[in-house]
């Protein structure tokens, strides 16, 4: 009688096991937002793409005043013109000594003088040109622009206010930057680069499929945020997937996520 019953039992917990459905790895949705900045200071001018607007590659999302950098390219672009004209009678005179060294009309030295003349002129010319094609790539990125279509996340300033050189003033969140970050208890079977699962979280209709991109090499505590005790306890692994750019729409920074082979 007593086999009998734990032949039973034996059968109820293999039974159990084999039903019992995998617990799905705890997550969240990670978003790597691209920072705008412009490499000169300057007031902020406008606005062109409000937060969470959709822009589109190149297009413009705020724009910084460019009244002094007008003024000292205007500036640039006289002393170019005046470096040009300088440069040009030093080019009639070389040629004119040229052909008078060879009807031996003007000494050795004269014509020395004129070489040199020639380029010393040539030097100040491409000096003046280079300052204007700096002060033109100066003005082009007073305009911030998307490299990538993108959503506007934050904008950091508002017009009038001071912006310093180099200073984040926008972040966008282009489709392809967001990515699942889940974490792998060390005893599961490993998820290689390339391999697929499917992420769920409220407000889905279906699991997304997303691709594994990257999976920690070392070994670290499952961070206590947002996760069951059980999970606290556990060594895991982090892993981070990417999610067809497609089905972001559907999606939230921070949103906690279920993820399943």
């Amino acid at each position: 009688m007593t086999q009998r019953l734990l032949q039973l039992l034996f059968c109820a917990v293999t039974l159990a096991s084999c039903g019992r459905v995998p617990e799905p790895w705890q997550g969240y949705i990670e978003g790597e937002f691209v920072y705008l900045s412009s490499p000169t200071a300057g007031f902020m001018a406008s606005v062109d793409a409000p937060e969470g607007s959709e822009v589109a590659v190149g297009a413009a999302v705020c724009s910084l005043d460019t009244e002094l950098e007008n003024t000292a390219r205007q500036e640039v672009a006289e002393r170019m013109a005046a470096a040009a004209s300088i440069h040009a009678l030093a080019k009639e005179n070389l040629a004119r000594a040229s052909l008078l060294i060879q009807k031996k009309a003007i000494s050795a030295q004269e014509f020395d003088e004129a070489v040199k003349t020639h380029s010393s002129t040539l030097a100040e010319l491409q000096a003046a040109r280079a300052a204007l094609d700096q002060a033109d790539w100066r003005l082009r990125h007073m305009t911030l622009r998307s490299s990538e279509a993108a959503t506007v996340h934050d904008i950091y300033y508002r017009p009038g206010e001071w912006v310093p050189a180099g200073s984040p003033v926008v972040s966008v969140l282009p489709p392809s930057h967001w990515k699942v970050r889940f974490y792998l208890p060390q005893d599961a079977s490993p998820l290689p680069p390339g391999s697929t699962v499917q992420v769920s979280c409220d407000g889905l209709s279906a699991p997304l499929p997303a691709r594994v991109l990257r999976c920690s090499e070392q070994v670290e505590f499952t961070p206590p945020v947002i996760y069951s005790t059980e999970a606290r306890q556990k060594l895991s692994f982090l892993v981070e997937a990417a999610c067809p750019p497609e089905v972001v729409a559907s999606l939230r920074v921070g949103q906690p996520v279920s993820v399943t082979r």
